[in-house]
């Protein structure tokens, strides 16, 4: 990885990340909306040069879309997550069909409770973020109010696992 990144004259990202190793680094969380849509031979090659030439990092963190994450074959998920892959962020938002419609989200509350569920199965703590003012000042605001209560049970693990995030102001993407 380390002749990949010099040959791509990205070879400043080497000596920076190993600085910041010195200096205490323990986690590292892979900057990308949707990491699992790349080829999972190349991601797995890049977590394995990470737990090699970082071998004190303690967690490996990616954003995950819940369709992707659905789709992905569990041979997959699970060599992931054997190659240094830990926990995944995922981008529920809400808990309402009415509402992930409205935003454009392309994930139903189906979809995410399934790919939630296949996340912990291949071994990821999941931690899913949740937007409880999107679209607050419509109607379609109730309805999340009476679904959240009941969505997350099906998934998610204890708070010392994995955690919802709440995010009580954002905008829709």
């Amino acid at each position: 990885i380390r002749s990949k990144m010099e040959a791509g004259g990205a070879g400043i990202l080497y000596p920076m990340a190993r600085r910041w190793y010195r200096h205490g680094m323990v986690s590292v969380f892979l900057q990308d909306a949707n990491s699992l849509i790349y080829p999972p031979e190349g991601l797995t090659e890049i977590l394995q040069a990470l737990r090699e030439a970082f071998p004190e990092i303690r967690r490996i963190t990616s954003y995950a879309r819940s369709h992707t994450l659905a789709v992905k074959s569990m041979e997959v998920l699970r060599s992931l997550r054997e190659a240094g892959l830990d926990r995944l962020h995922i981008g529920m938002e809400s808990g309402s069909d009415k509402v992930l419609a409205l935003i454009g989200k392309g994930a139903t509350k189906e979809l995410h409770i399934t790919a939630g569920q296949k996340g912990r199965e291949a071994g990821f703590e999941i931690s899913e973020y949740l937007m409880p003012g999107l679209n607050s000042q419509t109607a379609a605001w109730q309805i999340p109010a009476k679904i959240f209560p009941g969505i997350g049970k099906e998934f998610m693990p204890s708070l010392n696992e994995g955690s919802f995030l709440l995010m009580p102001t954002s905008m829709p993407h």
